[in-house]
């Protein structure tokens, strides 16, 4: 019997930890200076965190990591790094010759086959306005061309607070996003927009894209929507007593901010404008009352027509999800409800009184579609408040829990939906804004299925996708997980990488500069004190 036992322990804890339909590799860490360049290769690796979920077509050509031909480009500061794609060996790194003085670096985008960085001006206190401005760069000599003027905003029309959990800015800094089919680049900041062709030829510019609505009544611009003939759509703040302009300053990502102490039965409609040369327009779903919607996204399906995806809730259980809805607003026909079945551990008794169905915290919509021409739908738990460690300090607790995923079909009807669960707790240090923990998610399409990609202890690699048993509180014993999904909605849970591998692994990111390579490969950066930067490459089978 001990022998028995014995061989039971040897067969449980020497088995390899990794999932034999992956591989890796990790490149050295590569040290950068933002203002010096490349400094000696030194220290050991870390990855750093971000949470959240949006869906932004082609993020892979915003920022991080670009991919041209076999080789990866990322821009560092003041430096052009390269590195090869299937060693990831760094093969060179050139200086940007006549970088702007007095400029913010915003980012760099690929488009339509040219590198384009984008500047602003800095913003002090004194200064009267906000200047953007873009130039293209040569990613083989390092060279910058003309400086282009963009746009230019007063300061006092923007709002300079950082994003927080609960507050985030009504007027955004600078921002840039393409259409699908990467044929068209918006740039917008508060209340001014320009839409780009190839070339960075202007298509067209508005100086007022709200219309005759205040800009306190407009969605965050990252739920806007730019189609590849280059119109944007952007969505309205709606409620039930439209009439009181203190619900105005209420921002719809809050559930408590949602309503008014004096309205608890807010409703909202769906209000969507069109913007494009020729000015705006709007367009207004019908048959919708006596819901309260959340975390509304904007979408274009294989057939060409603008969808609204969104959450809704039920009675006054503002932090429960009953389900989401679809609205065609092509045909403005009347929005399809998908419930959402009660969980067990959502279901805790109440005296005297029932359990509210739906699922907890649920937060945002992430639209994908599909190879079948269908689309998939995907939210997650998010849960989040703030702590007081002192005088004068604060920083943000919280948890990313279960992700749902569901298929709706062209014609609304719901394929399937699954709960994949997970718990992923984070905390941010107010001090140096570094996060302590694991958070959310990353989709990637890969060999032909679908890729929930997350951190999460290793004492649950052995339990099924629809069950957790330990958090994921810290980088200590962690690895890279993911739910595996086909199209029918069949899944597994697969480790993909050991992050022990990697030495003082203290911080992690899968959110930023994550992107495939290939129909089986992906990569993600590694950093230590934001200095030193290397790569892992993940090869699925």
């Amino acid at each position: 019997m001990r022998m028995t036992l014995f061989i039971l322990f040897l067969t449980l804890f020497t088995n390899p930890i990794f999932s034999q339909n992956s591989s890796y590799i990790m490149s050295e860490g590569d040290a950068y200076d933002e203002n010096e360049g490349f400094l000696p290769k030194e220290g050991k690796l870390y990855v750093t965190p971000m949470s959240g979920s949006q869906a932004i077509y082609n993020k892979e050509n915003i920022g991080g990591y670009f991919l041209e031909g076999e080789t990866l480009v990322s821009v560092k500061g003041k430096t052009i790094v390269t590195h090869d794609a299937k060693t990831l060996k760094n093969r060179k790194s050139i200086p940007i010759k006549n970088f702007p003085e007095n400029r913010k670096n915003i980012g760099c985008i690929q488009f339509q086959g040219e590198y384009i960085m984008f500047f602003s001006s800095i913003l002090t206190k004194k200064s009267k306005t906000l200047q953007c401005f873009f130039q293209k760069l040569d990613i083989q000599t390092g060279k910058l061309g003309n400086e282009v003027a963009i746009l230019e905003v007063e300061n006092k029309r923007l709002n300079l607070r950082k994003n927080g959990f609960h507050h985030v800015s009504f007027f955004p800094l600078p921002e840039f996003k393409l259409s699908k089919d990467g044929s068209k680049l918006l740039f917008s900041c508060h209340e001014k927009l320009c839409v780009y062709e190839k070339g960075m030829d202007l298509s067209w510019k508005t100086d007022k894209i709200y219309g005759k609505h205040t800009p306190k009544r407009f969605y965050d611009l990252q739920n806007g929507m730019l189609d590849n003939d280059g119109t944007y759509y952007a969505i309205l703040k709606v409620f039930k007593n439209d009439d009181n302009p203190k619900l105005e300053w209420h921002h719809w990502e809050s559930h408590s901010e949602l309503i008014s102490k004096k309205d608890r039965r807010c409703n909202y409609n769906i209000i969507v404008l069109k913007i494009d040369k020729n000015g705006v327009s709007k367009i207004e779903a019908d048959s919708l009352k006596d819901i309260l919607l959340h975390s509304l996204t904007l979408h274009k399906d294989a057939n060409d027509r603008l969808l609204c995806v969104g959450l809704y809730f039920k009675d006054d259980a503002l932090f429960r999800s009953a389900g989401f809805l679809s609205v065609d607003l092509e045909k403005n026909t009347a929005p399809t409800y998908y419930p959402i079945a009660t969980e067990n551990q959502d279901e805790a008794e109440k005296k005297g009184g029932t359990p509210t169905k739906g699922i907890k915290y649920l937060n945002g919509i992430e639209i994908k579609n599909t190879k079948d021409g269908n689309l998939l739908l995907i939210s997650e738990q998010v849960n989040g408040f703030y702590l007081f460690p002192s005088k004068g300090t604060v920083s943000d607790i919280g948890n990313h829990s279960d992700v749902l995923v569901s298929k709706i079909n062209l014609d609304g009807d719901l394929l399937w939906a699954k709960r994949l669960q997970k718990s992923q707790i984070f905390n941010l240090n107010p001090k140096n804004g570094e996060a302590y923990g694991c958070e959310s998610y990353k989709y990637l399409e890969l060999n032909g299925k679908h890729y929930i990609i997350y951190l999460d202890d290793k004492k649950n690699k052995d339990f099924d996708f629809d069950e957790i048993k330990t958090y994921c509180s810290s980088c200590k014993n962690g690895g890279v997980f993911a739910f595996i999904l086909d199209e029918d909605g069949n899944g597994k849970k697969e480790m993909l990488f050991d992050l022990d591998k990697l030495t003082a692994t203290t911080h992690y990111d899968f959110k930023v500069d994550m992107r495939t390579i290939s129909d089986t490969e992906f990569i993600f950066p590694v950093f230590q004190k934001k200095k030193n930067e290397g790569l892992i490459k993940i090869k699925v089978k």
